[in-house]
């Protein structure tokens, strides 16, 4: 039913005349409708099937009224007993049990789609080596303009107030790129970060994070929209150690998460950026407090405390150096040691630093690493070289990580770990099943077998000896030799073989730089676009297509694709609402 009270109820227009079976209806539906209701927009009404009531009453009667003298009083006072009881009692305590799982189940499935999609953003690949210049659109204050260098410091902020021209044609009314690079000096520029127009990225929250008291401490000087701006450069140079500053829930990757449990839905965010902050990986000696916190294994304190001891200290020389940080006990250093790196400095470099530092692979397991260096006949100094690889893979062959751990006397899963530590890059990111727990201390050995020196480690010859070591083995046969499992030793020889500047996130998803439609006057039914996955819901796909709103890949369109965050997609215009500014779509083509 619609209230005269509410103006804006078009967005529940949809369940005015909504009726649907209790089995086939969808989550999204329970949550909208829980909304429109609170909201005073719609009533809703539970309707049970008649033969409930008289399969109920045919029960009660076998049982109260089969017994005894037969009196149409003593029915007539039954019957009405019964109708009174189902009416106040029995009827409202079935439809709260209805809607009560309906609305568990609804909030389960909307949680788990914020999950899903604040992992797919949070991991979204960074671009390193690169000076970005953003720009946080505004008229009458200006745009807020900032660059930041290749290590994310600001080199300039600036406010540019740009005059459109009063033309018809509103395309050539649009300033030209040269125009807004003219204040600057374009040639050190290499990418151009404008809010939700020509680099498609997650920017809806830099307002949040500029306002905040952690930006703030950051910039205590700078105007909070000049804030916005650097946080959106960040945002693309690397998405994960801007967003982490944010709480998940602010994030705008999820549906109608104002209508499930906070408590629920804060905890189920704060394991997931705890996950993924833990598969990429950390640099503890230039990684933020807000990015260790979201360690596992260390907390808001400890954080301040690992910033606090590299500040004292001059930097963490060896992940050992861990132990010496208030608050880091066995445990501690046992959960998180495997998901921090030390990279090799200047500054560090010499007896205390490890090669393996730079790797997911835990100080447990190092023996077993300098065994397979040494077998594989590769320097750990070289780790993560074109020839430190190709020796790792030449070393292990076709073997499984079963039959290397079975040789290195340890587990297929550190095997497995070790193997492909051996393969990937100095720097690789941790993916975030790889937890390393109670490790066999074999990883030595396989240096050794492997003739490779830890000190190679990510070097060229390093995984050129690591190759030629394995050669065409498996990582199960590789596994059983080292007596660990093919987890373990696939992972080991697969570090062992990546260049030292590998990074996961390369793996996945990139950044989306388009230019073109700016209004729904620019597109009709039948347009072809391109676009990025802005959010994925129960009912559809929300598509960055350039435009204010998202436009809408209803499931039924979606041709029975599965989409994620930050995918690329070609997609067809159906319908444009401009009353409303809907844009319905159809899904194309899945871009690679």
């Amino acid at each position: 039913e619609q209230a005269e009270t509410i103006d804006n109820f078009d967005k529940y227009e949809t369940y005015f005349s909504y009726s649907c079976d209790i089995k086939f209806v969808k989550p999204h539906a329970v949550l909208a409708i829980n909304r429109g209701e609170s909201n005073k927009v719609l009533s809703v009404n539970v309707k049970l099937n008649e033969w409930l009531q008289n399969k109920l009453f045919e029960f009660c009667k076998q049982k109260w009224l089969s017994q005894g003298s037969y009196s149409p009083n003593r029915a007539r006072l039954f019957e009405l007993s019964f109708q009174d009881s189902f009416k106040r009692l029995i009827k409202p305590f079935i439809v709260r049990s209805i809607r009560t799982q309906l609305n568990q189940t609804a909030e389960i499935a909307s949680i788990q789609v914020f999950a899903s999609n604040l992992k797919q953003l949070l991991l979204v690949p960074p671009m390193h080596g690169a000076v970005i210049m953003a720009i946080d659109p505004g008229y009458s204050h200006g745009c807020k303009v900032a660059v930041i260098d290749i290590n994310g410091n600001v080199l300039v902020t600036d406010t540019l107030y740009i005059k459109f021209n009063k033309q018809p044609d509103r395309k050539n009314s649009m300033p030209s790129d040269k125009d807004v690079l003219s204040p600057f000096d374009s040639n050190q520029i290499d990418w151009i970060m404008v809010c939700a127009a020509h680099a498609v990225v997650a920017s809806g929250s830099a307002s949040i994070y500029s306002c905040s008291a952690e930006a703030k401490k950051e910039f205590p000087d700078l105007d909070p929209n000049v804030v916005s701006a650097i946080s959106l450069a960040r945002r693309l140079q690397d998405p994960l150690s801007e967003l982490v500053k944010i709480e998940p829930k602010h994030l705008g990757v999820g549906m109608y998460q104002h209508d499930v449990p906070e408590k629920q839905l804060t905890s189920t965010l704060n394991e997931v950026v705890s996950e993924c902050v833990s598969f990429v990986g950390v640099d503890i000696n230039c990684a933020s407090q807000a990015m260790l916190r979201r360690l596992a294994g260390l907390t808001d304190a400890t954080a301040a405390n690992i910033v606090k001891y590299r500040t004292e200290s001059g930097g963490f020389k060896c992940r050992e150096d861990l132990r010496k940080v208030k608050g880091i006990g066995e445990k501690r250093f046992e959960q998180c040691a495997g998901f921090v790196r030390i990279s090799c400095t200047e500054q560090n470099k010499g007896k205390q630093y490890n090669p393996l530092d730079s790797t997911w692979i835990h100080p447990e397991a190092y023996e077993t690493a300098h065994k397979f260096a040494r077998n594989a006949r590769v320097n750990l100094d070289d780790l993560g070289k074109d020839r430190f690889i190709a020796a790792v893979n030449s070393y292990i062959g076709g073997r499984s990580a079963e039959s290397w751990a079975e040789e290195y006397a340890t587990s297929a899963t550190t095997m497995g770990l070790i193997i492909e530590a051996f393969r990937q890059p100095r720097d690789f990111d941790l993916r975030n099943f790889m937890i390393f727990r109670a490790w066999d201390l074999r990883l030595a050995k396989f240096a050794r077998n492997a003739r490779v020196n830890l000190d190679d480690l990510g070097k060229d010859r390093f995984i050129a000896a690591v190759n030629s070591y394995i050669g065409g083995r498996s990582a199960e046969s590789w596994a059983e030799e080292y007596a660990t499992s093919a987890t373990t030793m696939g992972l080991i020889i697969e570090a062992f073989r990546l260049p030292r500047d590998f990074d996961l996130r390369s793996k996945l998803s990139k950044p989306l730089f388009k230019k073109g439609i700016q209004s729904l006057d620019d597109i009709a039914s039948g347009t072809v676009l391109t676009g990025k996955v802005d959010n994925v819901t129960h009912f559809g796909c929300f598509v960055d297509i350039g435009l204010e709103r998202a436009g809408l890949i209803h499931i039924s369109k979606l041709k029975t694709v599965t989409l994620k965050l930050n995918d690329k997609v070609t997609v067809k215009v159906l319908d444009v609402d401009k009353a409303r500014k809907r844009v319905g779509l159809e899904l194309v083509e899945v871009l690679s």
